[in-house]
């Protein structure tokens, strides 16, 4: 699941639950459209996400690359996640 709202100069997506395959290609399209219509920074915001497939990966990199002139950062993220992350070479987007 994800939500996304305005916060203090950014646009956050708040996402929850299993980001499984089946979740991410529901929800890649409409995160995609809004990220690449944002003036402001990008923060995915990861409370309460405990699974990360490599389809959210995917989706992450979609929106760094087509949002280019915004920056994406993930926060709140869970160590095993973060972990992930790291394997995957995606490290610099989560916030220290």
């Amino acid at each position: 699941m994800v939500q996304s709202s305005q916060q203090d100069g950014r646009l956050v997506f708040q996402f929850s639950g299993r980001l499984d395959t089946a979740e991410c290609a529901r929800i890649t399209d409409p995160v995609v459209e809004q990220a690449q219509a944002a003036t402001q920074p990008l923060v995915f915001d990861l409370t309460g996400v405990d699974f990360v497939a490599s389809s959210f990966l995917r989706l992450c990199i979609m929106v760094q690359q087509k949002s280019v002139s915004q920056p994406l950062t993930l926060v709140n993220v869970a160590p095993l996640i973060k972990k992930v992350f790291k394997i995957a070479g995606l490290d610099q987007l989560v916030a220290r």
